[in-house]
């Protein structure tokens, strides 16, 4: 079905997000969970937007990496920085996952005109990655890295099998929290915690958002995970342990309390951060905002 409705709504005068925008106003409101790579996917297989001829550039224990050679020489740099930190940050998502997937495939590529996706793979357990190149200009040295750290963190998600879900709200935030972790401020032009800031403020701490691709779902996710970590003083081992279908069992697995999390979260935030605001500039991690009383670590 989903497929059959993105033919019919394709255009080559439009880009990714409008071909995802236009898939949502044709769907209604009983559109099954899309995953991000599923979009992404299908516009490049719809307007002939493959990946062009690849070089290899090296291997590593559990990494193997190649550039589009068409965009050389910004893909060489950047691969080359992938080249170098992978098995330092594999090491440490290893660490925090407790699984170590196999072998992971790399292609730096100039993938991010029009796109909805900076990266992606075919399914969450796809270790065959795609990362954007960076345009050289305002996307720091270590951006593809960056993004190479999220989409293998949601391959350490799926192996895990506990709750991170790379096709739902939370799997995606952690891919984001922990590749800027990682990555201080590589992902920095590319925040989603203004779209939530800026809307209604949903409640998908509660809720699961079924979709890796709305910003606004995403952007609570991502201020929801920076809060357990930076205000609350859980560590990123602790969070990614207490893993569950939704952010309120993931905090209640943290803190060993039933409360519900969300009205505490949104009233730091709702303080610091008043809805009807400007938060366009409000980074994914504006914490910690005020000193919230910690609670002391279940495990």
């Amino acid at each position: 079905m989903f497929e059959r409705h993105a033919r019919r709504v394709f255009t080559k005068r439009h880009g990714l997000p409008e071909l995802y925008g236009r898939l949502m106003a044709r769907a209604g409101p009983h559109w099954p969970p899309v995953e991000g790579h599923e979009v992404h996917l299908l516009y490049r297989r719809f307007a002939g937007d493959s990946i062009g001829p690849t070089k290899l550039l090296g291997k590593t224990s559990h990494f193997t990496v190649s550039y589009e050679s068409s965009s050389a020489p910004g893909g060489l740099a950047s691969a080359q920085c992938v080249l170098e930190k992978c098995e330092q940050d594999y090491q440490i998502l290893s660490s925090w996952f407790k699984v170590a997937p196999p072998h992971f495939s790399v292609v730096v590529a100039s993938i991010s005109q029009g796109s909805l996706d900076l990266a992606y793979h075919d399914t969450c357990r796809s270790t065959d990655l795609v990362c954007d190149a960076g345009n050289g200009v305002g996307d720091p040295v270590d951006y593809t890295a960056a993004l190479v750290v999220a989409e293998a963190t949601e391959v350490f998600e799926a192996l895990q099998h506990k709750g991170w879900n790379c096709g739902a709200a939370n799997g995606e935030a952690l891919s984001r929290v922990l590749a800027v972790e990682l990555h201080p401020g590589a992902l920095g032009h590319h925040s989603v915690a203004p779209a939530w800031l800026d809307h209604d403020r949903i409640d998908v701490v509660n809720r699961n958002y079924p979709t890796d691709i709305n910003p606004v779902a995403n952007g609570c996710a991502v201020l929801f995970l920076n809060w357990l970590h930076h205000q609350l003083g859980y560590g990123w081992d602790q969070i990614v342990q207490a893993a569950a279908p939704t952010l309120a069992l993931t905090y209640q697995l943290l803190t060993g309390m039933r409360e519900d999390a969300c009205p505490r979260f949104l009233s730091l935030l709702d303080a610091q951060l008043p809805r009807g605001s400007d938060c366009d500039s409000v980074p994914d991690n504006p914490l910690p905002l005020t000193q919230q009383r910690p609670i002391a670590p279940r495990f």
